[in-house]
């Protein structure tokens, strides 16, 4: 089966100066449809994102500019690392074929190319068609410390307000959740709430679907119930999957008796993963009971003179299996179904109430930056997005041949939606990243969506198309190759 495009012309022009590893060889040459590469610390993740886009660059049959791709990084640094990269591949490429019009070409386009952050490219975008965002094209960003000083005076005023107005529900609120007079966790609760909801494609809609509320008798029924459930099933099946690659492992390439001693454990492990997952079907309490009999299995000694690599890998996987399923019944599915209606209801009006504070939150806050010209990172997003549900985003996705996303795990759900809104028609993706190095939380990162695409989608050596996947999990740094 051949599982990529590549021409003799184009290993001729196209100089690679690493030996790269196969899955590696994949991720640069793949071509079409949509890719997600799972790339494990000290994997070449930069080596072969640069190397992919060298390839489009020089592809014989279809040879594309650099100008008609989007590279989106998530710092300014790692975007001026990419582009210095690219320009030095580039040399090389061009030291090899000095005669190369394309190359020459190429150079001379980069210093525009878009190989920017995602809050570059939406700036961009707004300044470009400022007029229909309704904000002056010379709007300003400021730094953490102005945004903090406007949310705070938009804070006091707004709870000087309503303390004054003094109505039964602010009160109802208050007395949920501060224990005194001039308890500032009222603030942080609004203001947690509020930043949270900016990284929602559509704040507004969901705090209106959250103070209306949802009558049913099953949590798995609510929006957020079902949240709760898929986010458990989720997290079940990203630890089975880790699970499995040991049973693999041990199958095959156990070396002694200590290692084959962790094959009953791991497949015990197994399936009790597997049984959550069918119960996390059937709803709320069949999952909450199912966790109830979780039990973690023991793990076998280690040989005394052997290579305990393979050992402390089975410790770790088994760990995190467990800590996982602890995680789900300790915080997410940990009372019954009845129990948890009840509360809801009981907790409705302090929810509508809340939901009221965020979104006046909203209004003056938005006041204080547009009297100073200012607008921050979520402004941002939020006025990208509203010209890509125009005919902007036609125009955009027309301008590019592919998007490629580098630290995709560190996306979240707005910025998501963008890049979905910019895909290039015939839909030429690359997105890479390594959930387990997810560490923008304080950007509102949901890791969540990285792990849903990646095992939703096909096996990359069993789908010749479409949405496929495709894991680096080779570690070349402790090695004399480092490829990154």
């Amino acid at each position: 089966m051949k599982l990529w495009r590549e021409s003799t012309k184009q290993r001729r022009m196209t100089v690679m100066p690493i030996n790269f590893t196969e899955k590696q060889r994949k991720a640069i040459v793949s071509r079409g449809g949509r890719l997600i590469v799972s790339a494990a610390a000290g994997s070449g993740k930069t080596a072969v994102l640069v190397q992919r886009v060298i390839g489009l660059l020089c592809d014989d049959a279809h040879p594309c500019s650099i100008d008609r791709l989007l590279v989106v990084t998530f710092t300014n640094a790692a975007a001026s690392e990419m582009r210095a990269k690219i320009a030095s591949a580039l040399l090389e490429n061009l030291a090899a074929d000095p005669q190369n019009a394309n190359l020459k070409r190429q150079l001379a386009l980069l210093p525009q190319a878009r190989i920017q952050t995602v809050h570059s490219f939406c700036m961009d975008l707004i300044r470009a068609h400022a007029s229909q965002c309704d904000v002056s094209p010379d709007f300003a960003l400021s730094d953490e410390t102005e945004y903090d000083l406007l949310k705070e005076s938009a804070m006091d005023e707004l709870l000087e307000r309503r303390s004054a107005e003094g109505t039964p529900a602010f009160e109802q609120l208050c007395d949920a959740i501060c224990e005194e007079r001039g308890d500032r966790r009222l603030a942080e609760t609004v203001l947690d709430m509020y930043e949270r909801l900016r990284s929602h494609p559509d704040p507004e809609a969901w705090l209106a679907r959250a103070a209306e509320g949802e009558e049913t008798a099953e949590p798995g029924e609510t929006r957020w119930g079902a949240y709760l459930l898929q986010s458990a099933e989720r997290m079940l099946r990203f630890a089975l999957e880790r699970v499995e690659e040991r049973c693999a492992w041990l199958a095959e390439d156990a070396r002694n008796e200590a290692e084959r001693k962790w094959q009953p454990v791991m497949e015990d492990v197994r399936g009790q993963l597997g049984m959550l997952l069918a119960a996390a079907h059937d709803g709320w309490d069949a999952l909450r009971a199912a966790l109830g009999t979780w039990t973690n299995p023991r793990a076998p000694r280690a040989a005394k003179d052997a290579d305990r690599t393979e050992h402390e890998r089975c410790l770790a996987v088994k760990a995190r299996a467990n800590d996982i399923v602890k995680t789900i019944r300790a915080e997410l599915i940990c009372a019954p179904a009845a129990r948890v209606m009840e509360e809801a209801a009981r907790a409705q009006p302090i929810v509508r109430e809340l939901c009221a504070l965020v979104r006046e939150f909203g209004v003056l806050y938005d006041a204080e930056k547009k009297r100073r010209n200012l607008l921050d990172f979520s402004d941002l997003e939020h006025l990208a997005l509203r010209l890509l549900r125009t005919p902007v985003a036609r125009e955009v996705a027309q301008s590019l041949d592919e998007l490629l996303v580098d630290e995709y795990q560190d996306t979240n759900e707005i910025q998501d939606t963008i890049f979905a809104a910019v895909t290039p028609e015939h839909g030429s993706v690359f997105l890479v990243g390594d959930v387990k190095q997810s560490i923008y939380k304080f950007r509102l990162a949901e890791p969540e969506i990285f792990v849903k695409k990646y095992l939703a989608w096909q096996e990359y050596d069993t789908a010749e198309q479409g949405d496929r996947r495709l894991a680096l999990n080779r570690n070349f740094r402790s090695r004399e190759e480092v490829l990154s």
